[in-house]
């Protein structure tokens, strides 16, 4: 019953945010996350694996590029179901008096032998322009995490299967990440866009106090740079996180967690 609760007023939440892209500041590494302090199952739902609880995620962009256009609100719930399957519902929205813009994930996890990390997540993506319709395209992605030692985690994934979603590139991406005990954490992804472009990622976690965590990254394409701030405490977690693109300037997101 206090899952029931809960869930209600999660909706109840989407409900008032559902006026504001899954496009936040926050940045998509291909492996999990080597501390489980920063929200990155936005956008990896391998992730999923350091969470036990039922949690609740908000996330705000209040500055995207100085566009206010762009300002984006995104709202989700990490329910973890029998058989050790972790599952979550993301909700994101960006939009105008000209175009809107909104995104839905159902995600999947489950670890499988103590060495491997499995995760699905089907989704949708609706766009609509007043003057001329809405579309709505599916979309699948498939990410698998494998871990030959203790210290070290390899992964693939692969965003649009089937090509499903016109408005997403088909991605494949491989990734790799070092830990060095409990205090820093170093990865490198490459992240492929048929008949596009390939870009590669540098990134550094270090865990300099118990439960605050910062994070850099850096990639080639675009040209971005990320910097993470997190801090988790009794079941709660606050990050800020900030890109900045070489040529559409500053970005921020505000995310918070809280497990019941």
């Amino acid at each position: 019953m206090k899952a029931v609760y809960i869930l209600a007023a999660w909706i109840f939440s989407v409900c008032c945010v559902f006026s504001q892209s899954q496009y936040f500041s926050i940045p998509e590494k291909n492996c999990s996350d080597a501390f489980g302090i920063l929200p990155s199952w936005v956008s990896n739902p391998l992730n999923l694996k350091n969470v036990d609880k039922i949690t609740f995620i908000g996330l705000i962009s209040p500055s995207r590029y100085f566009v206010k256009e762009m300002n984006s609100v995104g709202t989700g719930v990490i329910l973890p179901m029998p058989l050790g399957i972790k599952s979550s519902l993301n909700i994101a929205y960006l939009g105008s008096k000209k175009f809107y813009y909104s995104q839905a994930n159902f995600n999947f996890q489950r670890d499988v032998f103590e060495k491997f990390n499995f995760a699905l997540s089907f989704g949708g993506n609706f766009f609509t322009i007043p003057s001329f319709g809405y579309k709505f395209h599916p979309n699948i992605d498939a990410f698998i995490e494998y871990f030959p030692y203790e210290f070290l985690s390899t992964s693939f994934k692969y965003k649009n299967l089937f090509g499903l979603n016109p408005l997403e590139n088909n991605i494949s991406g491989f990734g790799c990440l070092f830990k060095f005990e409990n205090f820093c954490a170093l990865g490198f992804d490459c992240n492929i866009a048929f008949s596009h472009y390939t870009s590669y990622s540098f990134n550094l976690e270090l865990l300099p106090y118990e439960n605050l965590c910062l994070n850099f990254v850096v990639s080639t394409l675009p040209q971005t740079l990320n910097l993470s701030l997190g801090y988790k405490f009794d079941g709660f977690s606050f990050s800020l996180h900030f890109i900045y693109h070489n040529y559409l300037g500053l970005s921020q997101t505000i995310g918070f967690t809280n497990e019941f």
